[in-house]
């Protein structure tokens, strides 16, 4: 009966650390939003992963993204949230509707990290795409050399790359006529038999911050000039709100079968 008691009441000390802490991020979120620090222009696109969703149902995704504690904000606080918040590992921006697309932005979006790692982008993106027709995602962050863009359409994967430090991640369907004209050719380098200073193997040329996004404005919207296509006369058009924990990432279990 004592240990029933003893177990109960540190449930009930965990429950309200768990509750106190999340009123806490809220809090701070919510600073944040609210804060004159941030009322400066602010852009939105490099060092960050990022959605274009083809909905103009911002509530519907908001509800299917499953995101936590949101509030309603201006287009320049949000991006400061998921850039310069206390919380911006967590934080994802969501805008108002700009000619057929969201954007939802942040740095806990799923991100492809290689076989070490559980795939969490692909069925992501895959669920997004069968309930809104269209979804695409876009990653770029230069000081780790990592870069991808997918197309998601009708829950088929159309289109997907990703590469990180260690080489290419993944590489589904054909390069795009996008791809190609901004210049993503991914090269093979061949070995020559018997000549001195010989590479063999392959080469892939790196992409860019500035590809990437290039690459954005011709598959949906430039997140970097989208503030400008948002109706700006609703003061608090954009929301921000908390990542679920499904999106963190996970390494694959080891195999400790004997």
């Amino acid at each position: 009966m004592l240990a029933i008691i003893v177990l109960v009441t540190v449930l009930a000390v965990l429950g309200s650390m768990i509750w106190l802490i999340a009123r806490q991020e809220a809090r701070q979120l919510k600073s944040v939003v609210g804060s004159k620090e941030f009322s400066g222009g602010h852009r939105l696109g490099p060092s960050i992963s990022w959605l274009a969703v083809g909905t103009d149902d911002v509530n519907r995704l908001i509800s299917t993204l499953g995101l936590i504690d949101v509030q309603r904000c201006t287009w320049n606080s949000g991006v400061a949230a998921i850039y310069k918040g206390r919380k911006s590992d967590k934080t994802v921006f969501v805008t108002a509707p700009a000619h057929g697309w969201v954007l939802v932005s942040g740095v806990s979006l799923p991100q492809p990290l290689g076989a070490g790692f559980v795939d969490k982008t692909t069925p992501f993106l895959l669920e997004l795409s069968e309930a809104f027709g269209e979804v695409q995602y876009f990653s770029t962050f230069p000081q780790f050399d990592h870069y991808a863009w997918f197309k998601v359409v009708n829950g088929r994967v159309v289109r997907a790359f990703a590469t990180g430090d260690e080489g290419e991640i993944c590489n589904v369907g054909r390069v795009t006529a996008a791809e190609q004209m901004l210049g993503l050719k991914f090269f093979e380098l061949r070995g020559v038999d018997e000549r001195a200073g010989d590479a063999g193997g392959a080469m892939m040329l790196s992409p860019t911050e500035v590809q990437v996004l290039s690459l954005a404005a011709r598959w949906s919207i430039d997140p970097t000039g989208a503030a400008g296509h948002i109706d700006q006369s609703d003061n608090a058009a954009c929301f921000v709100g908390t990542s679920p924990y499904t999106w963190r990432s996970e390494r694959v279990a080891k195999n400790r079968a004997a």
